[in-house]
Order: C-alpha cells, then structure tokens, then sequence
C-alpha cells in the first residue's frame, strides 16, 4: 500500500515526499493595517441596521510544511503541494465550506464541527503563493455565543464576528469584490443554543439567519437582510447553494426547488423526480444552467436544472456510465473548470481518482490519475475548488488524517 502522502499520475512523476524546509512566512498582503478597536460601519451619520463591520486584523498565525509551490509545477495529475500544521495554526475545520479567491490565490475556509460545544468560527486560508496556511483570527470562546434583538447569532458581546456555521457547500466569493458570501442558520446542526439572549422574551424560534460576508482583505464582517432572505437562508441545510446574477439564489432538497430572486423574492416549484435529492452535493452554474453532483447516495451522478424553466430538470444516473463500474461515487468532491466540464473524484478503495464529466453532452472521461492516503476518502473529506490561473484543482483534505492541499491539473 502506497504511503499516506503518496501521489500518483499517469502522467507526471509523483511529488517529493520529503522537500525543502517550508520558506519563511510571506508578508501578510491579504489584510491591510487597521486599528484594532472595535468599529461600526454608518454612512451620513446613521448607523447601517444590516450590515455591521468588524476592525481589521493582521493575520495572528501563519505556518505549515511546503512539499512543493504550485506555480512551479507543469506537469498533470496530482500533486502534493502542503501539510496542515497543527493547532492553533488550523484545526482541520470540519464540516467547513470553502471557495477559491484567484485574485489572491487563496483557499478560503469558514465553518466548524457544529456537532460538539467547542466550536471554532476562525477564518482560514491556505496560499498558493507560499504554500502556507494563515489564520486571520483565533476562534471565539463558545461562553460569548448569543443572539440580539433582532435574532442575529454572534459569537461575542463585540458582535463583530457570527457564531461557528456548518458551511459545507453553502459558500461563494463574490465576484468583483475581496468579500465571500456565506448562506446558512447557524442554529441548524448545531448542538447548542445561544447562552445569551438579549431579548430575555425570545427563544431559538425568533432568529433571523442573515447572508454573512467576510472582506479578506480588512478582515471585517457584515451581514445581510433583504426581503424573504431569511427564507433562503433556512432552507434545506444539507443541500449546496447555487447563484445566478440574473436568477438569484437557490437550493433544493430533491423534490422542491428553492430560490431567492436578486430582490429578494423567496419561490418554490416542484422538481419531484427530477432532481438528485442528494444531501452533500455540488451546485454549479454554467450558462443560466445549474447542475448538482454528487452526494451521499450511489444511484444519480448528476442532475441537471435550466434556472429559466426549472420544471425540464433531469437527473442522470450513475448506472448510466460505465466508467464508473467498481468505483465509489458517495461524497465524492467534484469542481467545474472555467470551460463548464466538471471534475469528479470517485474513488475505488483507497484510491481517489480523477475523472472528467461534460453535462452539456452527458460524457465522462477517464484519465488514469488517482492518489491515495486519507483515513476515509468516502466521507465527504475533500474541499475542491477550481484555480484558473493555475488551471487546476486545489483539494484541500481537512477532515480525518492530517490535512493536506493536493493540485490536480486535467
């Protein structure tokens, strides 16, 4: 059996499993200087209701082992580019979502374990760049969890940072700003309720989970209500959330199909039969079209949804490709390239395999690559994510065996 760090593929050599010492920790370019004191965004004098600012932070930790810089490898297949030091540096960050920020060539990650009290709301990145993780801030005691008046979760008395989230999928950086976008309740799959409540009159029932944003660049958050946002936001949380500039937001739950239109206008339509009703999917937008992949059953590959007209979703099953015969496709990680095909990571045994799916002609390539050594590669242990500039796959393996970012370029 391979080693745990071992890479393989068809054709490029595998990675060096021992490589120089990790450089020294770049500057920290992705958060400015600010004042540590607490701040609150206002504009002409009134205080803006929806959306609250946090102060600015330099990152408090940055570190881990280099195995290879990214923008040094050509080659195809996997590759092994870092390991995850341990804490306080990342805590693996379990049940967390993650995006891709190509204007800094980062992998962001915000999400925790929400099964257990000790939960960790820290942002964390890994770099491209260097190769190393960076933690903005260290988590918040779980002792300050409350909700105000107007039934916003926030970790501390400070509200300049929300309580802990299960974020898995549920994550998008905004395009044309320095800002992901987090949509889910952080009381849904949370074994805790807030121990502070600032309305003594209210009950978990009166929250209002809000958009959550983060400015990776400040290091500030806000939050966000409009219309039936809060509709959205509760709805379905082991489903992914997908968006259109012109359709909005949506989800699903494998038989209703759920959106929130740009202006806030919460629908629903029926997509019984039509739709995966996988939990722990992909969502993907190519064209006006939506596709999920994926998820926690063996029985549909993927499905597919015109966001013009919902109701001529299809779903596509597994049994369907051959290619597929003896591999494992539950919780498998999958991301979509910028040409619209999407790259899945079945796996067969201990092996992770890479494989090429076109929706838009119903196909599924084979490429011979595969790498081995996470604990459990069935359960849902990759974050994937898509780097342009690098024309590749950043998967970042956070959840059992110690954590490792892979490359993989088609």
């Amino acid at each position: 059996m391979a080693q745990a760090s071992a890479v393989r593929a068809a054709t490029a050599p595998a990675p060096v499993a021992d490589a120089a010492p990790a450089p020294a920790p770049a500057p920290a370019a992705d958060m400015s200087a600010a004042p540590q004191q607490a701040t609150t965004a206002s504009g002409g004098g009134a205080s803006l209701a929806a959306e609250t600012v946090a102060p600015a932070k330099t990152p408090l930790r940055t570190g881990g082992t280099v195995h290879n810089l990214l923008a040094n490898w050509t080659g195809k297949g996997f590759r092994l580019l870092s390991t995850a030091p341990p804490a306080p540096v990342h805590g693996k960050s379990s049940h967390a979502g993650s995006v891709w920020d190509d204007a800094r060539q980062t992998m962001w990650i915000f999400g925790a374990e929400t099964h257990k009290y000790a939960m960790d709301n820290a942002v964390y990145g890994w770099r491209a760049s260097d190769g190393l993780f960076v933690k903005h801030y260290d988590a918040d005691p779980s002792s300050g969890y409350r909700m105000d008046a107007q039934g916003i979760y926030w970790s501390s008395a400070a509200k300049i940072r929300p309580w802990a989230m299960h974020t898995y999928r549920r994550m998008r950086m905004v395009p044309g700003t320095d800002e992901f976008e987090v949509v889910y309740d952080p009381h849904e799959h949370a074994y805790m309720t807030p121990l502070v409540y600032e309305n003594p009159a209210h009950t978990t029932a009166n929250r209002a989970p809000a958009m959550w944003y983060y400015n990776v660049v400040t290091g500030t958050w806000r939050h966000r209500s409009f219309g039936s946002s809060t509709k959205l936001v509760r709805a379905s949380y082991t489903y992914p959330v997908g968006f259109d500039p012109v359709h909005g937001w949506f989800t699903g739950d494998g038989s209703t199909w759920k959106r929130l239109s740009p202006t806030g206008v919460y629908s629903t339509v029926s997509v019984s039969g039509k739709s995966n009703g996988q939990y722990h999917s992909y969502m993907f937008v190519k064209d006006g079209v939506a596709y999920r992949v994926g998820g926690n059953s063996s029985t549909t590959l993927y499905s597919r949804h015109p966001l013009s007209n919902i109701t001529l979703s299809k779903k596509f099953y597994v049994a369907d490709f051959p290619q597929l015969a003896g591999y494992t496709v539950n919780n498998m990680a999958s991301a979509m390239m910028s040409d619209g095909r999407i790259v899945i990571f079945p796996t067969k045994g201990s092996e992770t395999h890479a494989m090429i799916l076109d929706p838009a002609t119903n196909t599924l390539m084979t490429t011979g690559h595969f790498f081995t050594g996470m604990d459990k590669p069935t359960l849902y242990e990759l974050a994937a994510e898509w780097s342009p500039s690098h024309n590749a796959v950043i998967l970042l393996s956070r959840r059992f065996s110690a954590s490792r970012v892979y490359a993989y370029r088609p």
